[in-house]
């Protein structure tokens, strides 16, 4: 390819100018006369040579303000990520910086990292490509708006959520992107946030911990997300916690009601729901006092969840001088339930209380029928996923209780139910009306409204802060009450039966 003498202007290689904007004068990198010195070529036959990219890619900085371009992230990772992991991961990007005068405004991505390194390689052939290499760092690196924390811009919003998206417990992880997008998409297509757009980066930790533990560093080290909103899970929640008060970042609205989110009292987890122990208090009443039972067993995962789950109904069953006749568990993401079914059984129950996953618990509950526990009476809490059980346990989930933390999503009773489900609708049509994602659809709405409330400086202090100075949150009919040391926002709970093949509330 033919090479262009081009002048040097010290402004291109700064590009970002005080105002936040980023210029590209005629024959600058990224506009319409520039011709790249470099045309490196692909590593992968038939993809476009990485010059092509950069310098079409580029060219959208003509027309906006600063901020990463995920299209432009996607493309050059795409074809050049493979092609520059041999060299050193790091190294590249903050040479490149260094070279450029660019200020390091947080960590990158491995993406970024390869890409950055492939540039500075080329740098040393020519200088042309410097300038093609100073476009494309300041838009793949987030400029932070002034006064605004990490993940906000005076373009967005980014948040992060570790949750699962595949495997056994897959629609409880679905369910809560599904209900938080529907939220964000409504809020985005009014304008934003202070005109600001909400960002949603979900991270498949297929509810492990071990997976979690990646995800949240990820978001918070490599993605700089303002804050972690929408966990789901006990397991997951109780490795991500510690990692997000070691860094100082909100975790927002967890579909878990685990007691070790709420006691002692933590800083930066914010709860929307009610706890484990509150749907264990309901379910007793309802058993005890209302049913007058005796002989209660408990069937629960073998994780923090279920442990969770177990020592709220203990303390429940406890406070009415009883105790558990069997326990029998299984563990997370099996199905693997009969030795459980099994210990279970041998306490001869009148009523099961369930602390699992939908697959499980169904299978469980198929299995008991089977085995001549007809006149027991099961009963699920929240996290079960109670869509996702109902299509599972088919014809033997008859009479199943389920406590439930949010209001039924299938009513109009309430104005932000209508809200949410028109959102839904909107904007996942794929998805039904259901308690998880309208779940997740109460935790981005407050979100939302506390966001809009702390203003142009958000950063993750403000936006704490200005929890415990509105301390109230009407979200349309349903009201979030916080205090100085109490981070949970509802303490209702709602009890439903399945009742020929639908769910209706519990008289």
């Amino acid at each position: 390819m033919a090479r262009r003498p081009v002048d040097f202007n010290p402004d291109w290689a700064s590009v970002v100018l005080p105002q936040g904007c980023i210029k590209l004068p005629p024959g600058a990198p990224g506009s319409a006369g520039f011709q790249p010195a470099v045309a490196p070529t692909c590593s992968r036959q038939g993809r476009e040579p990485f010059s092509r990219l950069a310098s079409s890619s580029a060219r959208r900085l003509e027309n906006r303000r600063y901020g990463r371009l995920e299209s432009l992230r996607y493309e050059c990772a795409r074809t050049e990520l493979e092609a520059a992991q041999g060299l050193p991961a790091g190294r590249g990007t903050i040479r490149l910086k260094s070279r450029l005068n660019l200020p390091m405004t947080g960590p990158v991505s491995e993406s970024e990292r390869a890409i950055a390194a492939h540039l500075d390689s080329v740098m040393k052939n020519s200088f042309r490509a410097t300038l093609v290499a100073s476009a494309l760092v300041v838009t793949l690196t987030s400029v932070p708006a002034f006064g605004a924390g990490p993940g906000v811009t005076d373009q967005e919003i980014v948040l992060g959520q570790s949750a699962v998206l595949e495997g056994p417990a897959s629609a409880l992880g679905l369910g809560m992107r599904a209900g938080l997008q529907a939220c964000f998409s409504q809020v985005n297509e009014a304008g934003g946030i202070g005109g600001r757009k909400i960002r949603l980066l979900t991270k498949d930790d297929g509810y492990e911990p071990d997976r979690a533990i990646a995800c949240a560093r990820e978001l918070i080290s490599q993605e700089n997300v303002l804050l972690l909103i929408g966990g789901v899970g006990t397991p997951t929640a109780n490795v991500i916690t510690p990692i997000c008060e070691e860094a100082k970042v909100p975790f927002v609205g967890a579909f878990t009601g685990a007691a070790t989110l709420r006691t002692p009292f933590k800083k930066y987890v914010v709860n929307v729901r009610a706890s484990y122990g509150q749907e264990m208090e309901k379910l007793a009443q309802y058993l005890v006092d209302s049913k007058k039972l005796t002989r209660i067993a408990c069937f629960h995962q073998n994780d923090g969840y279920g442990q969770a789950g177990l020592s709220g109904i203990q303390t429940a069953l406890k406070k009415r001088n009883l105790e558990l006749v069997a326990t029998g568990n299984y563990e997370r993401n099996t199905t693997a339930v009969k030795a459980a079914l099994l210990d279970v059984k041998k306490g001869e129950p009148q009523a099961i209380v369930m602390v699992g996953t939908y697959k499980a618990c169904a299978e469980f509950i198929k299995l008991a029928r089977k085995f001549g526990l007809n006149d027991a009476l099961f009963c699920n809490i929240s996290f079960v996923g109670t869509k996702a059980l109902l299509a599972e346990v088919g014809e033997a989930g008859e009479g199943v209780v389920i406590s439930q933390v949010v209001p039924s999503p299938y009513t109009e009773d309430l104005p932000v139910l209508k809200e949410y489900q028109a959102a839904l609708k909107k904007h996942q049509p794929a998805m039904q009306p259901d308690w998880i994602s309208l779940e997740g659809f109460l935790a981005a709405k407050f979100f939302c409204q506390v966001a809009e409330k702390t203003g142009k400086e958000l950063t993750r202090e403000s936006f704490l802060a200005t929890i415990q100075k509105v301390g109230t949150f009407d979200l349309g009919g349903l009201t979030l009450q916080f205090g100085p040391e109490d981070h949970q926002g509802l303490d209702a709970v709602f009890l439903t039966q399945i009742k020929g093949g639908q769910v209706v509330a519990l008289p």
